[in-house]
C-alpha cells in the first residue's frame, strides 16, 4: 500500500512531456488501439492540437476549440493504470487547472 500511495504522489507531482501528434487540420485521426476516429471538426469545433504523453498512444488529448475562441472542448484518450472513477476525475482537473488556455480555472465547490 506504501509503495502505491509514494507511485500515485510522484505520479501527480510530475508533469508529462507531451508529444505533439502530426495529424493535418483537415484530416481525421484513428486511434490505433480503439480503432475511434477524431474528425478534424467536431460540433463546429476545429481540432487545434493533439498530443499523446506516451509512446504508444495510451495518453493521447485533442483540443477543439471555435473561430472566436469562445468554446473549448477537450478530448481525452487514455488507458487508466488504476480502476478508480474519482482519481480520473481529479487528474483530470488538476490538468485543466494546469492548462494556460483556461487562465487560472478553479474548481467549484
Amino acid at each position: 500500500m506504501r509503495v502505491l500511495m509514494m507511485v500515485l504522489a510522484l505520479a501527480s507531482a510530475t508533469p508529462l512531456a507531451a508529444r505533439e501528434l502530426a495529424v493535418p487540420a483537415d484530416k481525421g485521426w484513428q486511434h490505433q488501439e480503439t480503432d475511434l476516429i477524431l474528425t478534424s471538426r467536431l460540433a463546429g469545433l476545429q481540432r487545434t492540437a493533439s498530443s499523446d504523453t506516451t509512446q504508444s498512444e495510451h495518453d493521447v488529448a485533442a483540443q477543439f476549440t471555435a473561430p472566436d475562441e469562445s468554446v473549448i472542448a477537450s478530448v481525452f484518450l487514455f488507458k487508466p493504470a488504476i480502476a478508480d472513477v474519482a482519481l480520473w476525475f481529479d487528474r483530470g482537473a488538476t490538468t485543466l487547472q494546469a492548462n494556460e488556455v483556461f487562465r487560472g480555472a478553479a474548481r467549484r465547490r
